[in-house]
């Protein structure tokens, strides 16, 4: 794909995506708005609110594994959702965080890949203390 060259819009209530396959043909579709395009929009949103003109160069969310969010969707909605703003050919980096929990029958720590996962005990009842996490942890401007 070193050839092709993707171009997206957001139309509001899709993803508009067009690539240049080669210099006749071009594939255009349609991506459904999801929610990662409007946890996106609120994204671009927040940072180009607090950093006002300034050019920002990188963003770096922190996204939980039990947040319920497809970090590549996210990542693949930054681009539509930056153009136009100061973020604009900005980067995005997404570190994932891991899902623990404690059991609150046995005391056990408890690793969490989603909310159904139970304690080596077999318990059920465990508190979530990570991995819900989804936060702007970095803007870098120039």
């Amino acid at each position: 794909m070193p050839d092709r060259k993707q171009r997206t819009a957001n139309s509001g209530h899709s993803l508009i995506v067009w690539e240049a396959l080669d210099d006749r043909s071009l594939r255009l579709s349609f991506v459904r708005r999801v929610h990662e395009l409007a946890l996106m929009e609120d994204i671009v949103s927040a940072i180009t609110e607090r950093v006002g003109s300034a050019r920002v160069d990188r963003v770096r969310l922190q996204i939980g594994q039990l947040a319920g969010v497809v970090p590549e969707a996210l990542r693949f909605c930054f681009e539509a959702c930056a153009a136009g703003t100061t973020l604009e050919g900005a980067t995005v980096e997404i570190e994932e965080t891991n899902g623990r929990g404690v059991c609150r029958s046995c005391g056990a720590p408890v690793a969490l890949a989603s909310f159904l996962d139970l304690c080596g005990c077999g318990s059920a009842d465990i508190e979530v203390v990570a991995g819900q996490e989804m936060r702007v942890k970095e803007v870098e401007v120039y």
